[in-house]
């Protein structure tokens, strides 16, 4: 899981975070996962900390959403000491 929670929407491609490290924890072609139905998307910009786009629009509007990086087609689980 990373850092912070993220607000998504079904009418724009915007990921809003919410005490997130974007920059840090992700790249451009990334996949995400987001909330407990784990909606994958893949990243398609990065413009700060807190705001991301992704290649196309989540099927719910959905606000305080965990947000996980998905490696080697698995949703990866890393503690806040960044132990996986």
């Amino acid at each position: 899981m990373l850092s912070g929670n993220v607000a998504v929407s079904n009418t724009t491609t915007n990921v809003t975070g919410t005490s997130t490290r974007f920059i840090e924890d992700l790249r451009i072609g990334d996949t995400i996962a987001v909330g407990t139905a784990r909606t994958e998307k893949v990243v398609s910009t990065i413009v700060n900390n807190t705001f991301l786009t992704v290649e196309s629009a989540f099927s719910t509007s959905n606000t305080g959403q965990d947000i996980f990086k998905v490696l080697n087609n698995e949703v990866q689980y890393t503690t806040p000491d960044a132990v996986s």
